[in-house]
């Protein structure tokens, strides 16, 4: 039998004073990248697991914390006042804490090192990184050594993805410049005029959807909200089938449904086939139950991915960013869509927040920060609070503000989509958050038996949608 493999302690990759600069750069602006160095620090992607200490992992959980409910990073005295708050009744220990943050901010920093300082920080912990997965894969050629159920590929494909994933720390790409002297938007408009398609966003599923919206974009948070059982799921399939449909990849992460009854779903809407008899096959004839498995068997050839993810309870946008970075280096693609069904049961990342108002509000942070950095739409649906239903009922029209958890939903998103039914056959879908303010009302006629909406011809004001058609960002 070969000797076990040893493994590395990762603990040694840091530079203590590194990390205390970097702390001390978040209270001064920085002309490099043109906003605070912690905003810029969060927009790349860091959280507290790029600093070794108890201490400085804990400074920055309470300034992500503060980031997230006031979009803004705090100033040093607001970090103390938070510190008193935190420990006010253990003085001894808030006494340690001030001169272990004073001791941090004690160290020399010049504004011109930030750039180094960062890129610095970054190496330490790719390197821990790279030790973690080394001991991870010594730990899994340990037991293959005694034992034979051990997959290699699982093994390489597993340690590769989680790589790709931490790469993605401090990999921020920010563009500025001076809007009157760039003229390379010259050549970016030239090839949308030559080319119209591609200034259009993913498909939303609706002819009218694609014209008002231009379609999903990336880098948009897209909420779609109602009270339970208003169809929002069904929105999100259809609208994700849509962009499958036109050949491009979606990531579906469900938090609610296992993945069998999303996937039931989906093939319902996909075939137009009554969701009832997916669920009892037995319903089927013996023509339908044919044409459907042959349907299935060809989809297995299609150079192109729906793929439906049942995440954990503890779901936060670092589970997505490692499951989004694993599959595309997998399959070897890139996946244009992410959907989120729903956005309220995900857990915020850095921060523990026990306010669920304030953790729901700090996801929707987390995902329009992450739709940035990625550079693609994320569509998530959301709830209506009770009382914005009960006014619904009473015949008022929804606003934003009848999202349920948290207002900073509204503040995060780059667009709201209410659902309210009305009646059995038809449910409205309102603009809440669109362009410069409101947009139309659609009426949309529902097929749930087959997991669809469809646009009504008969109940829409299309006068008043080509309004906002052709008018462009006039609020009505």
């Amino acid at each position: 039998m070969s000797e076990a493999l040893t493994l590395a302690d990762a603990s040694v990759f840091c530079d203590v004073v590194i990390e205390k600069k970097v702390i001390k750069s978040f209270f001064s602006a920085n002309a490099e990248v043109g906003q605070s160095n912690f905003e810029y620090f969060v927009e790349a992607g860091f959280t507290e697991d790029a600093f070794t200490s108890k201490f400085r992992q804990s400074v920055i959980k309470l300034m992500l914390r503060h980031f997230v409910e006031y979009g803004a990073s705090p100033t040093l005295n607001v970090l103390q006042t938070k510190l008193k708050n935190q420990f006010k009744k253990q003085p001894t220990k808030y006494n340690e804490l001030v001169m272990l943050l004073n001791k941090t901010l004690s160290v020399p920093y010049e504004a011109s090192e930030t750039t180094f300082i960062v890129s610095e920080l970054r190496k330490y912990l790719l390197l821990r990184k790279i030790t973690e997965l080394n001991n991870k894969v010594y730990s899994e050629l340990n037991k293959a050594q005694v034992s034979s159920e051990v997959d290699p590929e699982k093994i390489l494909s597993d340690n590769i993805h989680e790589m790709t994933s931490a790469l993605s720390y401090g990999d921020h790409q920010k563009r500025d410049g001076d809007i009157f002297k760039d003229v390379s938007i010259i050549d970016d408009l030239q090839a949308k005029r030559d080319n119209p398609e591609a200034s259009q966003g993913l498909p939303t599923g609706m002819d009218v959807m694609d014209d008002l919206t231009n379609g999903w974009h990336s880098g948009e948070l897209v909420l779609v909200s109602g009270r339970p059982g208003s169809g929002k799921s069904v929105f999100l399939i259809s609208s994700a089938l849509a962009a499958y449909e036109a050949g491009y990849n979606v990531l579906y992460f469900s938090l609610e449904m296992p993945y069998r009854q999303q996937q039931s779903r989906a093939l319902a809407n996909a075939y137009d086939t009554n969701y009832t008899n997916i669920k009892a096959p037995s319903k089927m004839t013996e023509p339908e139950w044919v044409e459907f498995k042959n349907r299935l068997v060809e989809g297995q050839t299609a150079n192109k991915y729906f793929y439906v993810c049942e995440a954990p309870k503890n779901c936060t946008t670092s589970y997505i960013d490692s499951t989004i970075n694993q599959l595309e280096g997998r399959f070897g693609v890139r996946f244009h869509l992410v959907v989120v069904d729903p956005l309220y049961l995900m857990k915020p990342m850095g921060v523990e927040k026990k306010d669920k108002d304030d953790a729901v509000g700090a996801v929707s942070m987390d995902l329009k920060l992450f739709a940035m950095r990625k550079h693609v739409p994320v569509l998530a649906a959301t709830q209506f609070n009770r009382e914005g239903g009960k006014r619904h009922q009473a015949g008022q029209e929804p606003n934003a503000m009848d999202l349920s958890f948290s207002d900073k939903l509204a503040y995060n998103s780059d667009m709201i989509l209410g659902l309210h039914s009305d009646e059995d056959r038809l449910t409205e879908m309102h603009f809440l958050k669109f362009r410069d303010g409101r947009g139309p009302t659609l009426y949309l006629e529902k097929h749930f038996h087959k997991m669809k909406y469809m646009y009504s011809q008969e109940y829409n004001d299309l006068a008043d949608i080509n309004r906002y058609i052709e008018e462009g960002n006039r609020v009505l």
